[in-house]
């Protein structure tokens, strides 16, 4: 919901600029208002401008391969495998409409012990409504695929759930024992 109320207060500052500026440009003695104008460019520009990609991973060691392994319409799970790695590790990373590149230099510390998987969540606003609801059950589900997609591998497996996203983590982890199967070491 709140999505939807953002961009509708996008759409009218893009409509007040559009009018202020013309404005400006008939008003005679306008010098006053295009230094308002530019302030406003300064503050308010960057909030209306086009969503920009998020920054890489770029994590600098030669021998690390780079690549999405899991993907739904609300979360890719990359993968940064080592060639000699003992274990893997899911990194949770928060839902909270930013990339999980904020969460490099996790990534960088725990590539130290093995393979690292992180989910990286795609901003709400990006996926259609064609893609169907995504609540908590769905939060929970979807970590849950991704846990029994990396259990396969004959590695062990560990879990690390950052800030929100630890209790959709410790859910999925308690339905997997409800159903019988081995948690992650």
């Amino acid at each position: 919901m709140w999505y939807a109320v953002v961009e509708q207060q996008r759409e009218w500052m893009r409509a007040w600029r559009a009018a202020t500026c013309h404005a400006f440009d008939v008003w005679p003695a306008a010098t006053l208002a295009h230094a308002a104008s530019s302030c406003y460019d300064d503050l308010f520009e960057p909030l209306l401008g086009p969503a920009v990609a998020p920054p890489r991973f770029e994590i600098g060691r030669p021998a690390i391969d780079e690549r999405i392994v899991a993907c739904t319409p609300f979360c890719q799970l990359r993968r940064f495998a080592r060639d000699d790695a003992r274990r893997t590790v899911l990194l949770c990373a928060p839902l909270a409409g930013h990339a999980a590149v904020m969460m490099r230099e996790t990534v960088e510390a725990l590539l130290a012990d093995g393979d690292v998987c992180v989910t990286d969540w795609v901003n709400a606003r990006d996926v259609p409504l064609a893609a169907g609801r995504f609540g908590l059950d769905e939060y929970v589900a979807t970590l849950d695929g991704f846990v029994d997609a990396l259990a396969r591998d004959e590695r062990p497996l560990h879990v690390v759930a950052v800030c929100q996203a630890t209790v959709p983590a410790l859910a999925a982890l308690a339905l997997r024992a409800a159903r019988g199967l081995a948690p992650p070491a």
